[in-house]
């Protein structure tokens, strides 16, 4: 028998019950213990006793019922939460493809305006493609707002305001239209007093500014004109130190010879258009490179006034004019 006082095993019996004590000391209790009778009835009432303590009472039943209670409904409103939300972005989903439809670019939608006086009507063309539109029609005391938007022709025809399909033209009666001064789809003129305006006419109409020395409002222009597709890339230079101002466009691939001339005419014509939308401009200068050698072609406002008739700035903020313009170059 070990030499351990009884007195030291019962100090170390609750330790060692709740697994505290290290292997050696585990070692000299359990060999107390299978000698000592007395310390033995001791650890296995210790034992009973702390195994009793552990069990839940109902209290703890209770409070461990509600937390779970409350764990399945919090789950519950988290279920169902996420269950509304996917809901929700479903209805707005269908509402987009079905109800509200996707904006469309003025480029994309093609029309014509035919009668006259009262009895106009704006034409919606088919473009072939495998898709329907719809269009709002917003009529004020100067012009008409057509709103076209693309969507999936899935829903009736009664839900939206004008409904028809891509592969068969579409007609939409404008009333009132003998106060009509002009007419808009998704925010590009496309009539104006008589007058059908082609989607580039109408970019470069909004395009027009005063001040040639506006970098951003040159490059709208530029754009509108369609220059990276003419002409490729290019950098600008201004010259505002003095009068006549000059926009300088310098391009940056270089022109076959053959091709000088066409490139020069379309230069040209370029030049008109922006000479008349940039109030204050007074000369255009391409530069661009033949061979490896450096040529320009210049276009003053006076080029220009004497193209055109009369005074190019004539066309400043006068779509009638600007509109002549375009057809005289071919655009």
């Amino acid at each position: 028998m070990n030499k351990i006082p009884c007195a030291v095993i019962k100090d170390l019996l609750p330790s060692y019950i709740d697994g505290l004590t290290s292997e050696e000391t585990n070692a000299l209790v359990e060999e107390h213990l299978a000698e000592c009778d007395g310390c033995r009835l001791t650890y296995q009432v210790m034992k009973e006793n702390a195994e009793e303590a552990a069990k839940p009472t109902s209290e703890d039943r209770r409070e461990i019922d509600f937390l779970k209670k409350n764990k399945r409904k919090n789950r519950s409103i988290l279920w169902g939460s996420l269950g509304l939300a996917l809901l929700m972005a479903l209805i707005i989903l269908f509402a987009r493809l079905y109800l509200v439809g996707n904006e469309v670019s003025p480029e994309a939608v093609k029309c014509r305006v035919s009668g006259s006086g009262e009895d106009l009507v704006l034409e919606i063309l088919p473009d072939g493609a495998k898709h329907s539109y719809v269009a709002s029609e917003f009529s004020y005391s100067d012009h008409v707002e057509i709103e076209v938007k693309e969507r999936l022709p899935i829903l009736p025809e009664f839900l939206y305001g004008h409904d028809f399909d891509v592969n068969e033209p579409f007609e939409i009666p404008l009333h009132n239209s003998g106060s009509i001064d002009y007419i808009t789809v998704n925010g590009s003129i496309v009539w104006y007093k008589g007058l059908a305006i082609s989607p580039k006419l109408s970019a470069v109409y909004e395009a027009e500014h005063p001040y040639c020395g506006d970098p951003s409002a040159n490059n709208r222009t530029a754009d509108a004109l369609g220059f990276y597709e003419i002409f490729g890339g290019f950098t600008n230079a201004l010259q505002t130190a003095h009068e006549p101002y000059d926009w300088t466009i310098k391009l940056e691939e270089n022109v076959e010879p053959g091709l000088k001339n066409s490139m020069e005419v379309a230069m040209r014509k370029n030049a008109y258009i922006i000479l008349a939308t940039v109030e204050n401009l007074g000369s255009v200068t391409f530069e661009y490179h033949v061979d490896g050698h450096l040529s320009t072609c210049t276009v003053t406002a006076d080029d220009a006034t004497e193209f055109f008739g009369e005074d190019i700035k004539s066309c400043y903020d006068n779509l009638i004019a600007l509109h002549r313009l375009f057809t005289m170059v071919g655009m």
